[in-house]
């Protein structure tokens, strides 16, 4: 039994012995009783200030303090760090697991753009029920996003005709990491991959753990679009893709980036 509730059962047994004389027989102070915290209403304002740079989405603690110094330059890292724990904005762990590291392609970062562009596919459906699938790319070296083309179909002739026109606008690859979907090992993809002399780095089937950093990005991009929202139509999703990439590039820090966007790490 605590001192406080021992003095909590004096006064109740014997109701002629005073607080001040139940505190001295078991020696506990006085000042617990009268005492008020302050600091859920000096934990308000930080609440409020971490709820705003997180809206609707989970950030982890570091990303969640980055976003609100910025903001909020007078709050400290360990207040906010606090708020974050206590208020229950922490991101759900995950039961760890092993997991056997045999990568036949190991992943290398470049040291400058377009050294190397990560490409993958994805999938949804629409508040109809219709299939759309999604085309992603970024680029290893900054983790900018490149682009994501969204429609119902994705044969290897649209692909090429996207990554014309991305090319034209960031630049060319030298190289290109993907899996081996039926798009990528068409003869059209690879006659396409020849003549603009871009080098392919293929994984090994069953390794997605090879092309981590696009599947990373997957995550992201599923979490807070396509699983975030009731998608309508093909141009809701797009234009709420569209968007979702302007913040990520110019908005959005990377831990891996120390914390910068990819737009402030690029330069």
């Amino acid at each position: 039994m605590q001192k406080g509730e021992v003095v909590e059962h004096i006064e109740n047994q014997y109701p002629a012995v005073s607080h001040a004389r139940a505190c001295q027989l078991v020696r506990h102070s006085r000042r617990k009783k009268y005492h008020k915290s302050k600091m859920k209403e000096k934990d308000e304002c930080i609440s409020a200030a971490i709820k705003e740079a997180i809206g609707k989405r989970h950030y982890g603690r570091k990303k969640v303090i980055v976003k609100v110094l910025k903001s909020h330059p007078e709050l400290s890292a360990f207040r906010i760090r606090r708020v974050y724990v206590k208020e229950g904005f922490s991101l759900p762990g995950k039961p760890s697991k092993r997991i056997r590291s045999v990568a036949a392609n190991p992943i290398s970062i470049p040291t400058e753009k377009n050294q190397s562009w990560h490409i993958d596919f994805m999938s949804d459906v629409l508040v109809s029920s219709r299939k759309i699938r999604s085309f992603n790319a970024i680029d290893a070296f900054n983790r900018e996003c490149i682009g994501i083309e969204i429609d119902h179909s994705l044969p290897s002739v649209h692909i090429t005709r996207i990554l014309d026109q991305w090319i034209e606008k960031h630049g060319k690859p030298a190289s290109i990491r993907s899996d081996n979907g039926p798009e990528f090992i068409s003869k059209h993809f690879k006659k396409w991959l020849s003549t603009n002399e871009i080098k392919w780095e293929q994984i090994r089937p069953g390794n997605p753990q090879e092309n981590a950093l696009i599947e990373r990005f997957n995550g992201t991009f599923r979490a807070e679009v396509l699983d975030a929202n009731i998608l309508q139509n093909l141009s809701h999703c797009r234009k709420l893709t569209d968007a979702w990439i302007k913040e990520y590039n110019q908005e959005r820090p990377h831990e891996s980036l120390n914390f910068k966007t990819p737009m402030e790490y690029a330069a």
